[in-house]
């Protein structure tokens, strides 16, 4: 029994410090009301931030994905899994982006999880090259787990720079060394709700001949004009590709799963070759594809992004009622509360008044940075916002 005590005093030790993570059971399928028992609760915590996953619309496409397709793909990108869908939807990312990349070339992963670790490993896999990656310090997990996995290479060093702090990633540029610099950073910090600073970001990563990467899971659907993410927002213009590498993720505004990366052709080629995250699984389900290219293609993925943004200037407008917000925002809300156990009593508190909030602890944030995260979506209700803002008001 002493094997599985040492399992036990670990849980034990979390629950003490109000660290213990609980599955909350759905009883309903995705959306901005769901079923909690039997209870209706206005869930804020989804980052289904279009409100599609559970929309007839979407639920059409993937039925009619399944007659056409079938269901699974049957096998890896490489053996013979990968279905001209596939190719199609490569094709329609590249075609979108086309105005903010020159000659883009597209990679579907099976999550982006996958997408973060597979990218970092294939990058760093050239051979006998001296490489540092430079990682904000407020980056994903899976971007921080991907880096974790290449760091056993004696060759590969780890540069952290402070959240948004420019100065302190251009000082450490300047003295660094290496055969391959890539920096790499979250559009938008699911844990932070900032957006970081892709236009300065562009110039340094050119200037000290540097690969840019950007994790933009939280910003396509929802920021830019055509809902492009922070490429969109910045209104970046088709620039050389030969140093970026944008991944965003199809499981969030998109509402099914998957992800895609865009990059120049031979990096893109490389990864193909590299990407042991891509190349050991099984593709994702043609009927999938099927279903993402008819969202992209319909007025609903506009349509709903653009409820979305005009529910997110509520909500601050809302929130700091004294002034007018103009500049949209993420859909990402963040309320510090540092306590753990007042954290959890806050998410408790609201969900007795049919709410349901996020309650963030370590090890997703630092000691003592437990918050309270709140993510909007499009068929959210004013009313809801109003009673959610009111609560929180008064709680924090």
């Amino acid at each position: 029994m002493s094997l599985i005590n040492n399992y036990q005093n670990e849980l034990d030790i979390l629950k003490k410090n109000n660290l213990y993570r609980e599955k909350l059971v759905i009883n309903s399928a995705c959306g901005t009301e769901v079923l909690i028992g039997d209870k209706k609760i206005v869930n804020f915590t989804s980052n289904d931030y279009l409100s599609l996953a559970n929309s007839k619309f979407l639920k059409t496409k993937l039925a009619e994905g399944l007659k056409i397709c079938g269901s699974g793909s049957g096998g890896s990108h490489l053996i013979s899994g990968h279905y001209k869908i596939h190719e199609d939807l490569e094709k329609k990312f590249s075609t979108l982006f086309k105005k903010h990349f020159n000659k883009p070339k597209s990679l579907l992963f099976s999550t982006g999880y996958h997408a973060n670790i597979g990218i970092m490993q294939a990058l760093t896999s050239v051979k006998s090259k001296k490489i540092t990656i430079f990682s904000e310090k407020y980056n994903h997990a899976s971007i921080i787990d991907g880096i974790k996995l290449v760091k056993k290479n004696s060759l590969i060093n780890l540069q952290i720079y402070k959240n948004s702090n420019l100065d302190e990633l251009t000082d450490k540029l300047k003295k660094d060394t290496s055969d391959v610099k890539i920096i790499v950073t979250d559009g938008v910090f699911s844990m932070d709700e900032s957006i970081a600073p892709l236009p300065q970001l562009l110039k340094i990563s050119k200037k000290y001949n540097s690969f840019l990467i950007i994790d933009d899971a939280h910003g396509f659907g929802v920021l830019g004009n055509s809902g492009l993410g922070i490429m969109d927002y910045f209104n970046v213009k088709k620039i050389d590709t030969a140093n970026l590498i944008y991944i965003a993720t199809l499981g969030k505004s998109c509402g099914i799963t998957g992800a895609f990366v865009m990059g120049h052709e031979t990096l893109i080629n490389f990864m193909i070759q590299k990407s042991r995250t891509y190349i050991y699984t099984t593709a994702i389900p043609p009927f999938i594809c099927y279903a993402l290219i008819k969202v992209l293609e319909d007025p609903i993925f506009l349509k709903q992004k653009s409820k979305l943004q005009n529910l997110i200037t509520y909500f601050d407008n809302q929130l700091n009622s004294s002034k007018q917000i103009e500049k949209k925002t993420s859909a990402i809300k963040i309320f510090m509360v540092k306590d753990n156990q007042k954290t959890l009593e806050i998410q408790k508190k609201a969900l007795k008044k049919n709410i349901l909030v996020s309650c963030i602890r370590p090890p997703t944030v630092p000691i003592g940075c437990a918050r309270i995260r709140v993510s909007i979506n499009a068929n959210h209700k004013k009313k809801d916002i109003h009673n959610l803002i009111q609560f929180l008001k008064n709680e924090i």
